[in-house]
């Protein structure tokens, strides 16, 4: 963190000297970091009042730059009225998940067009519709943005903001952070004093561990308010005057596993895959079911993209839809499956255990594994995983980061994985299955040696390792 405090100190003093200098703030990190108690923490040591808009909510640009007075219902925007609400123009704007703003609109009044109109390095200045026109000067507002996920920004927005990356916390920071800050925060906001509840450090380990794939401390300080309330109750039912939670105590009540990873339903059917996806920096688990029957070359996708205010994240949507194009071009490229198999069918994919709505990595060849295990008709071993990425050509790309892969593997306590070969040397226990064809690490996912239920398929495909082809050893009408 030092570096984002010297390069926010330096901003600081550049704006002292002239406050009409420098670009936007843009703090830039995963989920839980801290990037907003950052933007909070400048206008206090500013003493700056502060005032927040969540980019994310909203849809047309007529809600930062007001609406007609002439309109039914009409009002302000939300920037005249922030600054109504912080009585000065000298405060600091918070643009929270800037990277997640509309970028299209019926009426072509966006809030990125209005945002690189306030944005302008030369002249800083906002005309509100609802007042008329009458120009208002923004150049004594310090405005900071915070995003995931800085490539779902426009570029020509992105240059005018100055990128300052927030790094992801180690588990020496978020014990730090838990015991210092959460954890007397929490004693104080349910009036339980620390002689009534007390933490083992095996509770406080188990605790970090459970959420060892995600950069921040969201998901911590979630798991640490349930052992709280489960401490009210127990309280409050007179059941004791005093409790230790001990490493076991918080596997119960926060329903993990002795690994120390939340529990996952890890069965395997014909056209389900399980897999850990990159988002935004951190691990995320996702099972994918495929079903393939006779059909018109229809595909449904239902499960990763969610709805904000009635209308699809078609960002998030445009993105499956082209992992899922690349997952099916490589399993023609590889010659695991013909050319027209897909004409006359109608597939339906679904993606479990999606929390948001934001593109992911890692996740074609889990797609590719999926639609293979649905056209062979035969399931994958349970407690599998299959991480990896794919190309249009059907190549495995290298292995990148796959010790936090495995890690996360190993708390969900799985029993096999099915990757690209890689360089880096797997985890000790693991029986890691590695191929650099894709048709001899698909059909080794289904063969009967890595799964015991394992049945006859009426469509199957053997790779030749010394002529690296695909001949098919059945011929079926399709």
């Amino acid at each position: 963190m030092d570096y984002v405090k010297r390069r926010i100190l330096e901003y600081a003093a550049a704006r002292k000297r002239n406050p009409e200098i420098g670009k936007v703030l843009c703090l830039e990190g995963s989920p839980g970091v801290g990037k907003t108690t950052i933007a909070a923490s400048i206008a206090k040591c500013l003493g700056l009042p502060l005032q927040k808009i969540n980019m994310g909510s909203l849809t047309a640009g007529w809600e930062l730059v007001g609406s007609n007075p002439t309109w039914a219902n009409a009002d302000a925007g939300m920037i005249t009225r922030s600054i109504i609400k912080a009585d000065t123009f000298n405060f600091v704007m918070l643009l929270d998940e800037i990277d997640k703003t509309a970028h299209n609109s019926a009426n072509h009044v966006t809030p990125e067009n209005t945002l690189l109109q306030i944005f302008d390095d030369n002249k800083r200045c906002f005309e509100d519709l609802f007042l008329g026109g009458i120009s208002l000067d923004l150049s004594g507002i310090l405005f900071v943005a915070t995003c995931n996920n800085s490539a779902l920004i426009s570029p020509i927005l992105l240059d005018r903001m100055e990128l300052i990356n927030i790094p992801e916390y180690s588990e020496q920071d978020k014990y730090k952070i838990l015991t210092e800050y959460v954890i007397p925060e929490l004693y104080s906001q349910y009036k339980i004093s620390p002689r009534e509840l007390i933490f083992d450090g095996s509770a406080l380990s188990a605790i970090i561990k459970s959420c060892e794939g995600e950069g921040g401390i969201r998901s911590i300080r979630k798991n640490v308010d349930n052992v709280f309330l489960r401490a009210a109750y127990e309280l409050e039912s007179k059941r004791t005057k005093r409790l230790v939670f001990m490493g076991n105590d918080v596997y119960k009540t926060l329903s993990l596993n002795h690994a120390g990873g939340k529990k996952h339903t890890m069965k395997n059917g014909v056209g389900m895959v399980n897999t850990f996806v990159m988002r935004m920096e951190s691990l995320e688990y996702v099972s994918i079911e495929v079903a393939i029957s006779e059909g018109s070359g229809n595909w449904i996708t239902t499960g990763i993209y969610l709805k904000e205010n009635g209308s699809e994240h078609m960002d998030s949507k445009n993105r499956t839809i082209q992992d899922i194009d690349i997952a099916r071009t490589a399993l023609v490229q590889a010659g695991c499956i013909p050319n027209d198999y897909f004409i006359y069918k109608h597939v339906h994919i679904h993606f479990n255990h999606v929390k948001e709505n934001t593109p992911v990595k890692g996740i074609t060849l889990p797609i590719a594994a999926a639609l293979y295990s649905a056209m062979v008709e035969s399931a994958l071993p349970d407690s599998a995983l299959v991480f990896g990425e794919l190309n249009i050509l059907g190549d495995l790309l290298p292995a990148k980061r796959w010790p936090l892969y495995f890690e996360q593997a190993r708390l969900i306590q799985a029993r096999r994985i099915f990757m690209p070969t890689s360089i880096e040397a797997p985890l000790d226990g693991f029986p890691v299955v590695q191929s650099k064809s894709l048709a001899t690490l698909l059909e080794q996912a289904v063969s009967s040696e890595n799964n015991p239920l394992h049945k006859s398929r009426p469509i199957g495909f053997i790779h030749d390792e010394q002529q690296e082809n695909i001949r098919a050893v059945k011929s079926v009408k399709i």
